[in-house]
């Protein structure tokens, strides 16, 4: 169980920090990438605001050279007439693309109308100056490599930290759980101790009992006394059970083949004159030849609670209804009895000590948490449900 705890709590810690740090790394790579498109556009709103430039590189008073903004920038820039025909260009400012390459994608964007775009590397966007449209290229190339660059070495640091903060948490969670897990020790010790301890004085009570009724005879406060003695011991053995089923060691349960369909068969007729005697309506609808694979005494005392559970607690005059059949290559068990109490909660009916307010049948609360820890244990699944005056427990395998 403890382990279990401490594989839940690495996992939820390594999830956590999972999601952080994509999340981190997300938003600024993201973010790295909207500045890299927000500067493109703001470079394309620059280059048109410019238009066509003298190409030759000796400076020129009445041709300022460009912007602080524009000097780092690989761009170039096509003038078209009305009729869509070229009549300049500047490519001055670029060595990624030649000049003719360059008129033929401005020729082939311009003809489509749209006003800005990606082509590749490069981003675009149609302007107008002094009546004269302009087609303005800005390549992001190296932008878009320093971008990338910078993912994959975020990815690998990150990664890295995540593998350093993983064996981080699984030396901490040792740390973490350790007394944990002594006091669970000491607690299925307590518990595997105390049941020894108890069947020998709950043993000798019994003898006792059995030697004064020979005596005196039977009366209310031996029959009280036998009641009590039984509960008792019934406890103890649930307990001892429950605490094995804890560790999950299937070396306690081994495993093997059997008929699941003559186990329960066999349970029922266990029940059947108890049922009879009270007056409850039995109602058995068991598939012959299914068989389990599992552990043959954890599925009897599987049988066993339920069916102890519908002797317990079906209403007077009330019907009880067992169900074995195979679903979908599974196993499928139903148990269902009519009930009196509306109070019970579902959530919690397999919680450990778990009893309705309105029970008033002798119990320790403990046999649905043993038949939830028996289900587990096999892979399976239980689940419970009311209808009307119905309890209904399904059990897959």
């Amino acid at each position: 169980m403890i382990k279990k705890l401490r594989l839940k709590f690495i996992l939820i810690a390594m999830f956590s920090v999972l999601a952080v740090l994509s999340a981190a790394i997300a938003a600024i790579n993201i973010s790295n990438y909207s500045q890299i498109e927000k500067d493109a556009k703001n470079t394309l709103q620059l280059v048109l605001s410019r238009g066509i430039q003298d190409n030759s590189l000796t400076p020129d008073p009445g041709n300022p050279p460009p912007p602080e903004q524009l000097r780092s920038e690989h761009y170039f820039v096509v003038q078209f007439d009305l009729n869509g025909n070229i009549t300049g260009s500047d490519f001055i400012h670029i060595f990624t693309v030649t000049e003719e390459a360059g008129k033929a994608l401005a020729a082939s964007i311009f003809a489509t109308d749209v006003t800005s775009g990606k082509y590749g590397n490069f981003r675009y966007q149609r302007g107008v100056k002094d009546a004269t449209p302009y087609l303005a290229f800005v390549d992001v190339s190296e932008k878009l490599n320093s971008a990338e660059y910078f993912l994959k070495t975020s990815l690998i640091i990150s990664s890295a930290c995540y593998l350093v903060l993983l064996g981080i948490i699984v030396l901490s969670s040792k740390l973490v759980f350790k007394t944990s897990e002594e006091s669970y020790q000491k607690q299925k010790s307590f518990v595997t101790n105390a049941s020894h301890e108890l069947k020998t004085p709950l043993t000798i009570i019994s003898t006792d009992l059995e030697l004064i009724e020979m005596d005196n005879g039977k009366s209310e406060w031996t029959e009280s006394i036998h009641d009590q003695i039984t509960r008792l011991t019934n406890m103890t053995n649930q307990m001892v059970t429950l605490s094995r089923l804890d560790e999950g060691n299937l070396k306690s349960f081994p495993f093997e083949s059997f008929s699941i369909s003559s186990t329960l068969q066999t349970s029922v007729d266990s029940f059947k004159p108890s049922f009879e005697k009270l007056g409850f309506k039995i109602k058995c609808d068991i598939e012959k030849d299914l068989e389990c694979f599992g552990n043959k005494y954890l599925i009897d005392e599987l049988f066993y609670i339920f069916l102890d559970n519908a002797l317990k607690y079906t209403k007077s005059n009330g019907a009880i209804k067992i169900q074995l059949l195979k679903v979908n290559n599974k196993v499928q068990i139903n148990f269902s009895n009519d009930i009196d109490d509306n109070e019970i909660d579902i959530k919690n009916l397999f919680e450990r000590f778990y009893r309705s307010p309105n029970s008033s049948n002798p119990g320790s609360g403990i046999g649905l948490s043993i038949a939830k820890e028996i289900v587990k244990l096999h892979k399976g699944k239980i689940n419970a449900s009311t209808n009307e005056d119905k309890i209904i427990f399904s059990i897959t395998f």
